[in-house]
């Protein structure tokens, strides 16, 4: 009889496992190094902010379902990385596991 692989979770050294990730937005305040995608934003992505509330930075946003490294949180803003290295803060809402 086969096992059910769904039960077994595979992760490179490190990572957190899905459980774990998914736990970074539950808990207030999301480690460093956690990654999301970006959800709730009804197709319209988001704008980096150069600081929480503050200006929006020039240039493209990430579109929904881009993964985004967590950096920093402070309040509902959340200080993020792209795979393409660019940086800026979003609001917390916008993230997803």
């Amino acid at each position: 009889m086969r096992q059910d692989s769904s039960a077994q979770t595979s992760r490179a050294p490190g990572r957190p496992d899905l459980g774990q990730r998914r736990s970074c937005l539950v808990r207030a305040g999301l480690p460093p190094s956690c990654s999301h995608r970006v959800t709730n934003t009804e197709g319209q992505g988001v704008a980096l902010r150069a600081s929480p509330g503050g200006d929006r930075l020039p240039g493209k946003g990430y579109d929904d379902g881009d993964v985004l490294t967590v950096l920093e949180q402070q309040g509902e803003w959340t200080h993020i990385r792209g795979a393409d290295g660019r940086d800026g803060w979003v609001l917390t809402v916008t993230l997803g596991s």
